[in-house]
C-alpha cells in the first residue's frame, strides 16, 4: 500500500544542512588540530629533545672530565705545608656524575616516548580515518542531497498547488536578481558562511576603496540608500543615529544605544571577491568570528555555496569609504541584511528568519515584498 511522505517542514531540511555544515567545519578543525598537535609534539622530541640531550651528555662528560683533572692537579700539588683539602673537588666529580647520569635518562626517556608517540600515531591515523572520509566525502555528499531533497520537495509543492488551482508557488522564494516586487529570500543564510580558517586567511586589500567600489566603475553607488539608511536606523531604535559620517565608535554606541554592538576599527570585514555593487547583496555577521573578526560578510545573495576566494579590509576603512556602513555594521551578530542596488529589502536572521526585533511596520512586510506599502497607497 502506498504511503505518501510524512514531510511536515520543507524548511527543516535547510535548518538540517546548516546545522550539518556546522558540524562539518568543526568536526574537520578538530580532527586537523589534534593532528597537528601529535606531529608538532612528535617533530619537537626529534629534532629538538633527542639531539639536546646527545649534546648534554657530551658537554656533562667533559664537565666530569675537567673535574677529575682539577682533582688530580690538586693531589699532586706541594705538601711541604701540609695536606691540601680536596673536598671541594670531589663535590664537583659526584655533582658532575649526576648531571651525567640526569642527561642519559632524559635521552633514554626522549627516544622512548618518542617511539610510543610514533606507535599511538599510527593507531590513531587508522582508527580516525573513518571519521575524516565522513567528514571530507560523506557529509558533503548529505548536504548535497539535502538540497536535492528540498528543492524536490518544492517543486512537488508547486506542481500540487497548481494541480488544485492555487497560485503557483514555491514553498521557499529565492532572491531574485532584479526585479523589486519579487519578496525576499528564506534560505538558511549560514550556509554562504566562510569558514573560520577561510576567514582568517583572507589577505587585506591594499586599497579597500577599490574593493568595495568592486567594478562600479567612476560611479559611486551607495552600499544603503539614504531611505534604507534611515529605515535601519529606526529598526536599530536610534533615528538620530543618521547623523553618523565617520565611524567614531562612541558616536555609534551613543546613538544607536544598547541594540548595537559596535566592532572595534581595526577588525576585519571579509568580502566575496565576486561580489560587486551590482548584485543583490547579502549582508551578513556571524555570531562565532574568530579574534579581530567583526563577523561581517558582504557577499552575492544569488549563489548556492559559501564564497572561496575572499578579502579583508578594516572595520574603519570601509565606513570611510561608505559612511552607511556605520549603521549596517553596527547591527546585532547572527543579523543578515538583504540589499539590492542600494534598497534594504530584509533583515533576517541566519536561518532566513524575519527578526522580531526589527518588525513594527518600519521595514515593508518580508512576506508582502519590499513595496506593499507603496503596492497599498496605490490601490487606496
Amino acid at each position: 500500500m502506498n504511503q505518501g511522505a510524512n514531510v511536515r517542514s520543507i524548511e527543516a531540511l535547510g535548518e538540517l544542512r546548516s546545522a550539518l555544515a556546522v558540524y562539518e567545519e568543526e568536526a574537520a578543525a578538530a580532527l586537523s588540530m589534534a593532528e597537528a598537535d601529535i606531529v608538532r609534539t612528535i617533530d619537537r622530541i626529534r629534532a629538538h629533545n633527542i639531539p639536546h640531550w646527545k649534546k648534554e651528555i657530551t658537554r656533562r662528560e667533559e664537565m666530569l672530565t675537567r673535574a677529575k683533572s682539577d682533582l688530580a692537579r690538586a693531589q699532586m700539588t706541594d705538601h711541604s705545608m701540609g695536606p691540601k683539602s680536596t673536598v671541594d673537588e670531589r663535590k664537583a666529580i659526584a655533582r658532575a656524575r649526576r648531571e651525567v647520569e640526569e642527561a642519559r635518562i632524559k635521552l633514554r626517556n626522549s627516544q622512548r616516548w618518542f617511539r610510543e608517540l610514533e606507535k599511538q600515531y599510527t593507531l590513531y591515523k587508522g582508527r580516525v580515518a573513518p571519521m575524516q572520509r565522513m567528514v571530507a566525502a560523506e557529509m558533503p555528499r548529505a548536504r548535497h542531497d539535502l538540497e536535492i531533497m528540498a528543492r524536490t520537495l518544492d517543486e512537488y509543492v508547486s506542481i500540487s498547488s497548481d494541480a488544485d488551482g492555487a497560485p503557483q508557488q514555491a514553498s521557499r522564494p529565492t532572491v531574485a536578481s532584479s526585479g523589486a516586487s519579487e519578496g525576499p529570500s528564506r534560505r538558511a543564510w549560514k550556509d554562504l558562511a566562510p569558514s573560520r580558517r577561510l576567514r582568517s586567511r583572507a589577505p587585506l586589500a591594499s586599497d579597500s576603496v577599490e574593493v568595495l567600489h568592486a567594478g562600479a566603475g567612476a560611479v559611486r553607488w551607495a552600499l544603503l540608500d539614504e531611505d534604507s539608511s534611515r529605515r535601519l536606523a529606526l529598526l536599530l531604535g536610534a533615528a538620530d543615529a543618521m547623523e553618523i559620517r565617520s565611524f567614531d565608535p562612541a558616536q555609534v554606541a551613543r546613538s544607536l544605544g544598547s541594540v548595537a554592538e559596535i566592532p572595534p576599527t581595526e577588525d576585519r570585514v571579509v568580502i566575496d571577491a565576486s561580489w560587486d555593487l551590482a548584485s543583490p547583496t547579502v549582508l551578513m555577521r556571524s555570531a562565532n568570528a574568530p579574534l579581530g573578526d567583526s563577523g561581517w560578510l558582504i557577499s552575492r545573495s544569488d549563489v548556492t555555496e559559501p564564497p572561496q576566494e575572499l578579502v579583508a579590509i578594516r572595520v574603519g576603512d570601509a565606513i570611510k569609504a561608505y559612511p552607511e556602513l556605520a549603521i549596517a555594521l553596527s547591527a546585532p551578530r547572527s543579523t543578515v541584511l538583504l540589499v539590492r542596488e542600494g534598497e534594504l529589502i530584509a533583515v533576517q536572521d541566519e536561518r532566513g528568519r524575519p527578526l522580531s526585533a526589527f518588525s513594527g511596520g518600519t521595514l515593508d512586510d518580508p512576506e508582502a515584498g519590499p513595496h506593499a506599502d507603496s503596492d497599498t497607497e496605490g490601490a487606496r
